[in-house]
């Protein structure tokens, strides 16, 4: 699916698009897409028989599985759950080097930092208040498996992800054991989505697409808009359906209706709205150092040095703020967003003042110690 900055330049007349003949393929997914029905469940309201699946996703798992057709079950995160977290005091397992929770595995009975690898045992007593209800939050594709087992004991169920899927060819192979039929669930992250071509099946449950939504990013809708199209692609005559506590998002109501124009067109009126690209052009500087508060004042130096300067072209400087991942490896993180022009004269003094602000931030006080980074374009903000 095009990006929404490939999408704006058609229509600035800046770019052509070019249909490619779909490749057929017997039994695979292509770009021919069959009849298929999407639908949102509200999971506010919705009867649950279990801790994750709603009633609608498991009456249409148990209506393919009686007719010995495959089901994929889509959760993007991996584990059981995404932390632990202690109910007398309300403290969640975290990483001692990075700022984020540490992702419980209970087949192993361990908890693991998704970024440094740092790992141990699962506790039974909080390292807080000694409390000892330690209980799982959130869910992810080690607990949809677990559950699954639970409601079909009988099925033939795999699940593929990072942590046992680790090579294409094992990957490939998990599909074609799919294809013949040898399995009846498969349950998978955004993994699925690398392997073609992939099989295709009459059913495809989207966990929890929330999950997709609620990241610090202002392309999040577009890259979710994009898995669950992706996803769509997979399912020959038959339905999707998403599960998701706010049914109501424009992505998911463009997805729900199969009207990427919609989807467009929201998001671009959105974005020009906050100035953000396709309308104009985004730096993110970043400052890292092992001290936290020298992070901050650097970072605080170098936006308020840049915010002084009024050079031309730089339309608006944003930060600093600590990073989504605000320590990673022990290392402390700020951004400082500085929005610009794309092109053009303006874009070029903007990118002076960037590079001569980079320059004097060095000097700073403490500067020394710290890494300072210049990322145009940058695609990623974690």
């Amino acid at each position: 699916h095009p990006s929404l900055e490939a999408i704006h330049m058609t229509q600035s007349k800046k770019a052509v698009v070019v249909t490619v003949p779909p490749t057929k393929q017997i039994g695979r997914a292509s770009t021919t897409q069959p009849d298929v029905s999407v639908q949102c469940i509200d999971m506010k309201t919705t009867p649950r028989t279990g801790r994750i699946f709603s009633e609608a996703l498991l009456h249409a798992m148990r209506d393919r599985l009686q007719s010995r057709k495959p089901v994929i079950l889509y959760q993007p995160r991996r584990g059981f759950s995404r932390s632990l977290w202690c109910r007398d005091c309300g403290t969640t397992t975290r990483c001692t080097s990075c700022s984020v929770a540490l992702t419980y595995y209970k087949h192993e009975h361990k908890i693991l930092c998704h970024i440094c690898g740092e790992s141990h045992d699962a506790p039974h007593i909080c390292s807080r208040c000694a409390g000892t209800h330690i209980l799982p939050m959130g869910f992810g594709t080690e607990g949809v498996e677990e559950e699954a087992r639970t409601f079909f004991p009988d099925a033939r169920i795999v699940r593929m992800d990072r942590d046992l899927v680790r090579s294409e060819s094992a990957a490939l192979s998990f599909m074609n054991r799919l294809d013949f039929k040898e399995l009846d669930i498969l349950i998978g992250t955004s993994m699925l989505l690398d392997i073609v071509p992939m099989p295709r099946v009459s059913f495809i449950g989207v966990i929890s697409a929330d999950t997709m939504l609620h990241m610090p990013d202002f392309r999040a809708a577009e890259r979710a808009f994009h898995q669950l199209m992706a996803l769509k692609a997979f399912v020959a005559d038959g339905e999707m359906l998403i599960q998701a506590f706010q049914p109501e998002h424009p992505m998911l109501q463009s997805v729900a209706l199969q009207d990427p124009h919609q989807f467009y067109t929201d998001e671009l009126s959105m974005r020009r709205e906050l100035s953000f690209p396709p309308f104009t052009r985004l730096v993110c500087l970043r400052v890292t150092g092992d001290a936290e508060a020298q992070v901050h004042q650097v970072a605080a130096r170098w936006a308020n040095h840049l915010r002084r300067s009024h050079a031309a072209g730089i339309q608006e400087v944003l930060g600093p703020v600590p990073a989504p991942y605000s320590k990673i490896r022990g290392r402390y993180r700020d951004h400082i967003l500085v929005k610009e022009p794309h092109s053009g004269l303006a874009s070029e003094l903007a990118h002076g003042a960037v590079e001569a602000s980079l320059k004097i931030s060095k000097t700073f006080p403490g500067a020394s110690s710290l890494t300072f980074e210049v990322d145009v374009d940058p695609h990623a903000f974690l």
